[in-house]
């Protein structure tokens, strides 16, 4: 794990050239201009809250993505020009979206037309001057109806509401019946159905036409990807400073690409500047193995760390799996989640971002069973043979045991950041002042412990004594390097004492993040209990009713684990991640930066 050194430069060419090096400089790719940020043309195309200029090719291509089938891809072109295909993707669109319509509103007046019957209004003059009115008339306000003077009768009815027809030549006064009139329309039921069945039919024909426009998705994105360039390079001109018949643009490139920049300047003609900025604000590149860069991904979920940080990915990446685990704290859970990651494996390894999430899934997944075995849960069940039993270390139920080991986890993570911290600051008054808290917070577990547990060998007051000066040791490395200025007067050094004498007011904070970790134990134990539960509850419906109880507990059996297994692993992600967002990143990064985008051509989607 580790952060990609970058490199500042400065790249100066002709103006008459300009164009072509910019289009050249987004071809090799590896620069990150100042003020250019491109998105990746994964987040133009799928949305999810990104913001996206609504063009109409970008609206065809978005319209053709939620197609719910896809036709075999297209490698060549159409015979039709982009516009017109465009064009007639946005009829279909618009067709398919007003028919669908009209088939909600005919579906609505059929439903309400449907307990009235197939009818058809007797042509004027038949009944004389009596017109027909219609009303849906509940159980309770039929006696009223019976009390009136009007002509009525009954059509059809059901267990809550009577179908109730009146003939009168004007529509009944409001108080003579007891609820307000149904519009049915003058339409009848089988003309509504035949034209239900034509919308649908002009419905399914457009659904084909879209089926059959999803053969240009390749053709289509390739020209968005050239329109979003374009516009990538519209906005690396505008961030140029032009002098005179020069122009000159800042950016930054990873050292290992420093010869191809020079070899590219050397090819276009332009004069490149490696300039050493110490004072500036790089982004930040992060760089691990395809095994562990999964947790790039989770680090970008909350913020990028500064370049002049480290890189946390890999911590995260395996923290995350093990709090996921104790949270879940079920090896049936697990399988569940193993067997499904299994069946979406081919999906997800059609894209970068799959590929590495589907490790991390894995990872997540084995941890989780090897836990929820140490727990001896398997879907709220004890272990079924001696063999499984005996692999059982952890009893849930034990408070004392679960809560000495979430405090464990929690004071662990802690330290791993403070060392972490220290490591990299190494050298600095920083560093020692990681080592303060570091010495601290083992000081204080090591006698919680103690206290904890019978078992430890304690030697009397000097083991406690040891302890003690050892903590005070940490607290002075704490106060005297919360400040790390350079001390030349007694102003700086009573300043330095007194901003460290406030800084110990994090002792609150540690011991606060420390005891967050027992959300790990709550929640374990929270699904434990709700599995235990549902099992109980099944059990008891199956022996209450000998017959056709088996049926029903399984139904009960199935909903309760399944909403069980939802709320654990919502609860494992947003914990799990929490636990390293705020409390991790307390005691380890503060500082936020911004990520390295290069300059550089769109890749195009593989469509399926």
């Amino acid at each position: 794990m580790s952060i990609v050194p970058l490199s500042s430069i400065r790249l100066i060419g002709a103006i008459t050239e300009q164009a072509t090096i910019l289009e050249t400089l987004q071809v090799l790719g590896c620069c990150h201009l100042t003020g250019v940020s491109p998105d990746s043309i994964a987040k133009k195309l799928q949305g999810s809250g990104h913001s996206i200029t609504n063009t109409p090719l970008q609206k065809a291509l978005r319209y053709l993505l939620d197609a719910p089938q896809k036709r075999h891809q297209e490698q060549g072109e159409p015979t039709e020009s982009l516009d017109a295909l465009v064009a007639d993707i946005l009829d279909n669109h618009t067709g398919s979206a007003e028919l669908s319509n009209q088939l909600e509103h005919l579906e609505h007046r059929i439903d309400n037309l449907i307990p009235w019957g197939d009818f058809k209004f007797p042509e004027q003059g038949v009944f004389g001057h009596q017109r027909c009115w219609f009303y849906q008339v509940p159980n309770y306000k039929l006696e009223r109806v019976r009390e009136s003077d009007l002509n009525w009768a009954i059509v059809n009815q059901d267990e809550r509401i009577n179908y109730v027809l009146v003939l009168a030549p004007e529509e009944p006064e409001p108080g003579s019946m007891p609820v307000a009139r149904t519009e049915t329309g003058s339409i009848p039921l089988n003309e509504l159905k035949a034209q239900r069945y034509e919308l649908q039919v002009a419905w399914d024909e457009l659904q084909m036409q879209r089926h059959n426009y999803t053969r240009w998705l390749p053709y289509l994105s390739k020209h968005l990807a050239a329109s979003l360039d374009s516009q990538d390079r519209e906005q690396a001109k505008n961030h140029c400073v032009v002098m005179d018949e020069l122009f000159m643009i800042d950016g930054w490139v990873p050292v290992e690409h420093r010869e191809e920049m020079e070899l590219f300047a050397r090819k276009q003609g332009c004069v490149l500047v490696f300039e050493n900025k110490a004072a500036s604000f790089p982004p930040t590149l992060l760089k691990n193995n395809a095994a562990l860069s999964a947790g790039e991904d989770l680090v970008q979920f909350y913020q990028t760390p500064a370049y002049s940080a480290w890189d946390p990915s890999s911590v995260l990446f395996f923290s995350f799996a093990i709090f996921f685990a104790m949270i879940l704290a079920d090896a049936g859970y697990a399988l569940l989640l193993l067997v499904g990651l299994a069946l979406g494996w081919r999906k997800l390894g059609k894209t970068d971002k799959g590929k590495r999430m589907r490790l991390l899934g894995a990872v997540i997944g084995f941890v989780s069973m090897s836990y929820g075995v140490l727990c001896g849960s398997y879907f709220g069940l004890a272990p079924y043979n001696e063999g499984l039993a005996q692999l059982q270390l952890l009893d849930i139920n034990n408070f004392d045991q679960m809560l000495s080991l979430s405090v464990i986890v929690g004071a662990a993570h802690l330290l791993l950041a403070n060392g972490i911290g220290a490591w990299h600051l190494r050298g600095s008054p920083r560093s020692d002042w990681h080592l303060g808290w570091m010495l601290i917070v083992l000081c204080l577990l090591i006698l919680w412990l103690q206290g904890a547990f019978s078992t430890l060998d304690n030697s009397g007051p000097l083991y406690t004594t040891a302890y003690f000066w050892l903590i005070i040791a940490g607290t002075l490395l704490v106060i005297w390097n919360s400040y790390p200025k350079p001390v030349n007067s007694v102003v700086d050094v009573m300043r330095r004492i007194g901003l460290g004498v406030i800084s110990l007011a994090d002792i609150s904070k540690a011991f606060g993040d420390v005891l967050s970790y027992l959300r790990l134990f709550a929640l374990g134990l929270a699904s434990a209990s709700l599995a235990v539960t549902c099992n109980e509850f099944a059990s008891q419906l199956n022996s209450s009713m000998p017959d056709y109880g088996f049926i029903l507990a399984g139904l009960v059996w199935l909903l309760g684990h399944s909403l069980n297994l939802v709320l654990a692993v919502v609860s494992g992600v947003v914990h799990g991640l929490r636990l390293n967002f705020i409390e991790f990143y307390h005691w380890s990064l503060s500082d936020e930066g911004y990520p390295f985008k290069p300059y550089k051509k769109r890749e195009l989607a593989v469509w399926n």
